[in-house]
């Protein structure tokens, strides 16, 4: 059987509204792709979902490998021995302990690489870093001061050592941070053993495997994601000038290939709510969010269903089209969930949703210019609708004055050729000259206000051929 592309965008918990606001609301968000050419775009939307339903504030993230796997994945009891050791390290090297915080610091950044795969914020494997930095200028080794400092700016170029450091360990890093601007960048491919996945460089969404991108010259950081299999963490070595490549091997979990089955169901009957409430059975949540994606190559069609999983009734359905490859795409496909689709803990799709918070970079005084459709977004007009409305407006400047000097050389010119048969007449010459300046600045007025009303016109043409072409992709 071929399987159809898979992404969970993550396993959620919502509270109740007024009535039962102390009760949970256990919400599952799904984003399967219709065929396998709509993998990545699947694992974007997928990704976006998440990051979505994050923002509200009741939420609390399930781990969705240890509900598919049976049990918590490696990397948490890693990431929890690494903060241990790093909070060890701290208080030893308050107490200028130096060997207990070099050793603690040491311990921490091995268990730190050991459990990347669940690392998404890099803030504290850095600081670690940069504490170890601090403790071997105080033990005066430099040399591993400075290899500390590099590989901290390596992942991290704005990090900056506490004011208060002692002043051996500020002088090592001042002269690590000057050589590092000369480090020089490289570049880094990345490629999953599944084809579409989420890659993650030193704590940043990079986009989907494979990709290649640049990066500085030093040690990072790859977590590669996909929802239905055990992550993966790596690091690798970027030189500079040379390509770094990265093969990630993303283990299945144990539960993969009933959920896959689940899922080709629903990608098989899009309109049934039936294969969605089933697998919300499955996953035993009391809202299941599905997302269908199916990209055409220039255009993504997202079908959004929510249900109950309780009783498996339908709660809201939604369907748009978004351009994956605009820039606009990952602010929409927000909006779209926000407003469309956010679970809840209503009894129906049309009573009022639960607010959540803006995502980052949304504006917090009030929704920003938007491609999707609704009663408070509108489809912005192209820069070229304007542009060429406005070459067109100011083409009747030399337009006008093509006709006024026009007029005004043919009224000389007439006066030049009366003139013609006296020829000793001494103002026939400034009429001559006269004649010739009006006739030039005619030619150059015309000649200007043609290029105007051609530029004009074909800014016009193409630009709502590209104001319908959003449209379209705004309400299909």
């Amino acid at each position: 059987m071929r399987r159809a592309a898979l992404v969970v965008a993550g396993t959620m918990l919502i509270a109740h509204a007024a009535e039962a606001r102390d009760a949970e609301v256990m919400v599952a968000a799904l984003a399967v792709a219709a065929d396998g050419a709509s993998g990545p775009v699947a694992v974007d939307v997928a990704r976006i979902a998440h990051e979505t339903l994050a923002h509200d504030r009741d939420v609390r993230q399930l781990d969705l490998e240890s509900v598919l796997d049976g049990g918590d994945p490696l990397w948490v009891e890693k990431l929890a021995t690494a903060e241990a050791a790093r909070k060890k390290g701290k208080n030893a090297l308050e107490g200028v302990e130096l060997p207990v915080a070099a050793e603690s610091f040491a311990d921490a950044m091995v268990a730190y690489e050991q459990g990347i795969a669940g690392i998404k914020d890099l803030g504290p494997l850095v600081d670690t870093l940069g504490q170890q930095g601090v403790v071997f200028s105080l033990q005066g080794d430099k040399k591993s001061a400075q290899q500390a400092f590099e590989r901290a700016l390596a992942l991290d170029p704005a990090w900056r050592l506490d004011a208060g450091a002692p002043s051996k360990a500020k002088a090592a890093f001042e002269a690590t941070a000057k050589a590092q601007k000369t480090a020089g960048q490289g570049s880094l491919t990345v490629y999953a053993s599944t084809g579409a996945a989420e890659v993650w460089v030193d704590g940043v969404f990079r986009g989907v495997a494979p990709l290649t991108v640049d990066a500085r010259a030093g040690r990072h950081y790859v977590r590669v994601a996909k929802d239905g299999y055990l992550a993966w963490g790596g690091a690798a070595e970027v030189r500079r000038g040379s390509e770094a490549t990265v093969q990630s091997n993303l283990r299945p979990t144990s539960r993969l290939a009933k959920l896959e089955e689940l899922a080709l169901r629903v990608t098989r009957s899009k309109q049934s709510v039936s294969p969605v409430a089933e697998l919300a059975s499955w996953l035993q949540v009391d809202r299941l969010l599905v997302l269908v994606v199916e990209d055409s190559g220039g255009s993504a069609l997202v079908t959004g269903t929510l249900v109950d999983g309780i009783n498996g009734s339908q709660l809201a359905r939604a369907s748009k089209a978004f351009s994956p490859r605009d820039s606009f795409f990952e602010r929409d496909v927000r909006g779209f969930l926000r407003d469309r689709l956010a679970p809840g803990a209503s009894e129906g799709a049309d009573a009022p949703r639960k607010q959540v918070d803006p995502p980052p970079g949304d504006d917090p005084d009030g929704p920003a210019p938007s491609l999707l459709p609704g009663e408070a977004e509108k489809v912005e007009a192209p820069g070229a609708v304007i542009g060429g409305w406005v070459l067109l407006g100011l083409a009747a400047i030399p337009v006008g004055t093509g006709i006024g000097f026009g007029i005004a050389s043919f009224t000389y010119y007439d006066g030049f050729r009366n003139k013609l048969p006296d020829q000793l007449d001494p103002q026939l010459e400034p009429v001559r000259s006269t004649w010739l300046t009006m006739s030039i600045i005619t030619d150059v007025s015309w000649a200007l206000a043609i290029g105007m009303i051609a530029g004009g016109t074909f800014a016009l043409v193409t630009g709502y051929d590209e104001w319908a072409a959003r449209e379209e992709v705004a309400s299909p």
